[in-house]
């Protein structure tokens, strides 16, 4: 026979609340506290028209039947004897009898009485280290107040921050918004120094501190302190003084109080904490097992942050059902990743071989000699075969570059430069290759120009330097040349009709045939041209003017605006072009820049007076150096003595 509760037989009255039969209790003395005096009248509840279903038994009983929970299943619980009902709430912690309080009514009358107070005390001394229950508070209100995450300002769910000396909670928008809170320094002028000690306040951090009246950056709650002023003023005298020192004993007891809960809360959240990510943990490391069963081991080793996964991060322990919703979506986000692996790995490989090749390019540059130093950028290298199909090779296979692979590159770039280089001078000029064999690109009437003008203040350039010129391989000019390959829109170099046709001009003038005049037969050492227009000028104070073949072409163009120009090979003896030559030297050492000279005997590069420094120091050698002998202009890493900007002029007596 089913054993019945005899409280529900002997109850004096029933009222139908969801279903089941509660009885009513008229001892409801243990409440849960309001916003002001701690106590909430239970209403009697309305009597409820009882919906009837349509439908029969059964069908109502197979609807529920997969409801996950068997919602209503425990319905019946209220019909238990009442020993039984105090037996099992013995086992719960106070936010469970908080949360059965709230259930139903039927409950609520069960629990919310001062009869039930044991149920709630021992439910405190369920928790390890609990505080105890403060006098000015019962175990319903103490629970409220630990537990309850409601702000007593605004009633949202917020609230993390406590105000222990009125036993408070509130929010951060509340405490940002001064919703029902002010700060200390807003307080009116009345409030003396004597009540702002005993105020109770919250400062900005949400920490309660006894000397926080101190900060004017703290809140306190406006009801409280008006409530507290009033009490001041009631009283007189040696009774003021009292009744202050009584309330800063009350407050700081309030607050001691509290910071035993807030370390109590602190402990607990860190064990919260510890246990979740220990769930984490298993959580992880049972994904990850089943993924290597799956054959994903190998690319689970390149996932860094593969616990951050939203699937993989929750505290949850795996389950079959949670692995059969995760699986599909952990296998697609491991292919993606894989892919983009694979991706970034090619891309990796890619740039590797770059620098490769670029290295390899710079060994070849300083093993082979001087006159031979004219190698294509290292975008042509990348763009000629075999690199371009070596560089995009799957990043799996193992890739060399070779001396001889650059030098047979050299070769072929050379020679198809050099045949858009004669096809610019045919098409811009007179010039043909025709029956001689002489180059046209070796003629001394052949020059060309960059995109920028006047560049480097050279204004034109001959061959072969128009092959590493640095224009002719950036968008940007000097500096940029590792950007693009050369002549890379084919509008970088053009062919130089003016500078042509002076240097024919001036061919003609010195009885030499442009048609074959080299550029060999015109750097000769004693090959100048003489302007016979600038000695009539007064810059030159009535000199011969004389001009090396590069720089006789810059200083006709400086004429050439309009004018005729007056320039011819000089007709000089050896006396004279001795002179000269001292004079170009003279010239250079003002005319080129800081690190120009090189030590015929060693490796220096520097200065004019730091070569000085150095042929005497370490060579021994004093008194005047000889050009050829002991030192030279530097040499760049194109194998091209390096040149002053403009035109080199040398003015003879």
């Amino acid at each position: 026979m089913t054993r019945r509760s005899a409280r529900l037989a002997s109850a004096p009255s029933k009222v139908l609340i969801g279903g089941p039969t509660v009885t009513v209790d008229d001892q409801r003395d243990f409440t849960e506290p309001d916003h002001e005096d701690c106590d909430e009248e239970i209403l009697k509840p309305k009597k409820k028209r009882q919906k009837q279903s349509k439908k029969p038994s059964s069908t109502v009983g197979r609807e529920f039947k997969n409801v996950r929970g068997r919602r209503g299943a425990l319905k019946a619980i209220v019909e238990m004897p009442l020993d039984i009902l105090h037996e099992i709430f013995m086992h719960l912690t106070p936010l469970e009898v908080l949360h059965l309080s709230r259930m139903c009514k039927a409950l609520r009358r069960i629990l919310m009485v001062k009869s039930a107070e044991f149920i709630w005390k021992q439910a405190r001394f369920n928790l390890d280290n609990f505080p105890h229950c403060p006098e000015d508070l019962n175990e319903v209100q103490f629970a409220c107040l630990m537990f309850d995450n409601h702000c007593d300002y605004c009633s949202e769910q917020k609230a993390r921050y406590f105000i222990w000396s009125i036993r408070r909670r509130c929010c951060k928008k509340c405490i940002t918004d001064r919703n029902g809170l002010e700060s200390l320094g807003n307080l009116p002028q009345f409030f003396s120094d004597t009540l702002r000690s005993i105020v109770p306040s919250l400062d900005a951090s949400g920490t309660e501190d006894i000397w926080s009246y101190l900060d004017r950056d703290a809140v306190t709650c406006i009801v409280s302190a008006t409530k507290l002023h009033d009490d001041f003023l009631n009283l007189e005298g040696e009774a003021q003084e009292n009744w202050r020192r009584d309330k800063a004993k009350e407050r700081q007891r309030r607050i001691n109080h509290g910071r035993l809960c807030e370390d109590w809360i602190a402990r607990q959240t860190k064990i919260r904490a510890s246990r979740l990510n220990d769930a984490r943990m298993r959580r992880c490391e049972a994904i990850k097992q089943r993924l290597i069963d799956l054959g994903w081991g190998e690319e689970l080793e390149f996932i860094r942050d593969f616990k951050q996964w939203p699937a993989v991060k929750q505290p949850k322990d795996l389950t079959e059902r949670i692995w059969r919703n995760i699986k599909d979506d952990l296998i697609k986000s491991l292919k993606e990743h894989k892919a983009s692996r694979l991706e970034e790995e090619y891309l990796d490989a890619q740039e590797d071989r770059r620098l490769c090749l670029s290295i390899c390019l710079s060994e070849l540059r300083f093993s082979i000699p001087l006159s031979e130093r004219i190698l294509p950028p290292i975008a042509d290298f990348r763009q000629m075969e075999p690199f371009s199909t070596l560089i995009m090779a799957p990043a799996t296979e193992k890739v060399e570059f070779s001396a001889s692979m650059l030098q047979e590159a050299t070769k072929k770039w050379r020679s198809s430069k050099d045949i858009e280089l004669r096809h610019m001078v045919v098409s811009g000029s007179s010039l043909t290759s025709g029956p001689t064999d002489v180059d046209i690109l070796s003629l001394a009437a052949t020059f060309f120009k960059c995109w920028r003008s006047h560049c480097c203040n050279m204004q034109t350039i001959s061959y072969p330097e128009v092959l590493v010129h640095g224009c002719c391989m950036s968008a940007y000019g000097p500096g940029h040349h590792n950007d693009n390959a050369w002549n890379y829109d084919g509008e970088r170099v053009s062919f130089d009709k003016k500078a042509h046709s002076l240097a024919k001009t001036i061919l003609e003038a010195s009885g030499l045939d442009y048609d074959i005049t080299t550029q060999e037969q015109v750097h000769q050492p004693n090959f100048y041209i003489e302007c016979h227009k600038c000695p009539s000028t007064d810059h030159s104070n009535g000199k011969r003017v004389l001009l090396t073949w590069h720089s006789s072409i810059i200083h006709a163009l400086s004429h050439a605006q309009g004018k005729k120009i007056h320039m011819a090979r000089a007709n000089l003896s050896d006396s004279e072009v001795k002179l000269v030559k001292e004079l170009e030297i003279e010239e250079l050492r003002s005319a080129t820049g800081y690190a120009d000279y090189t030590c015929m005997r060693c490796d220096y590069i520097g200065t004019w007076y730091g070569l000085l420094d150095h042929v005497s120091c370490k060579h021994g050698q004093s008194g005047k150096l000889i050009y050829l002998t002991d030192y030279d202009l530097a040499i760049t890493q194109t194998g091209f003595r390096r040149q002053p900007g403009g035109a080199l002029i040398l003015k003879l007596s």
